[in-house]
């Protein structure tokens, strides 16, 4: 039904579709406006955003660069002797190569993405040795900080480390395999639910505390099923630091270059 208004003083009839149309428009213009402007100020964020990742990632792979082809043994052993560690943890090359009889196949527990794992006892405990190349300095020195300042039971423990010959990490043996292989079922029996939601408070409060209650923080940036050990008693320890990011706390986040494992990467940098 159309409805028409007199206009007082005109003599002029106005339908009400008319008026509702001119108020729709008023409304909806200045809206679209300023979604538009939101939208153009996003999009020109996201591409300034984009040139300085690309700007830090060209950076960092000119520093690892400069990093992996020049770094000598003897470079290592000074920066490592820079952090701040417990001397009795410096294990010479000779008690590693007696503990592992040579780095024995036999004594080999498993391979990573920086390195073979051994097996072996020293200082009177059962111990996994990781043996790194020099390519892996940066890895090395950035797990030897953090495990060296940051304790926890949710984390796996460091025992000692050795920059002879090789770079290697000495941490606590744990002896029931990690998460990947639990999930996966290789050799492991299932977890129950009640396992795995033990297991999953268990990453939670390791991650929660290098993350929030440590001085300065620490990022780990390679979250994953296969760095989650399970101990006998099926709690867990959150292992592998060698891409962790340092970050001041308060302190402005820089975007650094993309580094993890895909499939387990944050969608933002996908």
């Amino acid at each position: 039904m159309l409805i028409h208004i007199q206009l007082f003083g005109t003599g002029k009839k106005v339908s009400a579709g008319a008026i509702a149309g001119s108020v729709v428009a008023g409304v909806v213009a200045p809206v679209l406006g300023v979604l538009l402007f939101l939208f153009y100020r996003r999009r020109k964020a996201k591409q300034n955003a984009l040139r300085l990742g690309n700007l830090a990632t060209e950076t960092s792979t000119i520093l690892m660069q400069k990093v992996t082809s020049s770094t000598t043994q003897a470079d290592v052993a000074s920066l490592a002797a820079g952090i701040t560690v417990d001397k009795s943890v410096k294990f010479t090359y000779q008690e590693l190569f007696n503990a592992t009889e040579g780095f024995n196949i036999t004594h080999k527990i498993g391979q990573g993405g920086f390195g073979a794992v051994y097996y072996a006892e020293l200082v009177g405990e059962k111990a996994a040795i990781k043996k790194m190349d020099m390519q892996a300095t940066q890895e090395f020195l950035a797990e030897l900080k953090v495990l060296t300042h940051v304790h926890h039971l949710n984390l796996v423990r460091l025992i000692g480390y050795c920059t002879e010959s090789s770079l290697f990490l000495v941490y606590e043996f744990v002896e029931n395999g990690n998460l990947s292989q639990h999930l996966r079922g290789t050799g492991y029996e299932p977890l129950s639910w009640a396992e795995r939601v033990r297991i999953a408070l268990d990453s939670a409060r390791g991650l929660e505390y290098i993350h929030e209650h440590t001085v300065p923080v620490y990022i780990h940036r390679d979250i994953k099923s296969a760095n989650i050990l399970i101990d006998k008693n099926t709690r867990a320890k959150v292992a592998d630091f060698g891409l962790t990011k340092l970050t001041e706390v308060g302190g402005a986040s820089l975007q650094t270059r993309v580094v993890g494992t895909f499939g387990y990467m944050p969608p933002e940098y996908v």
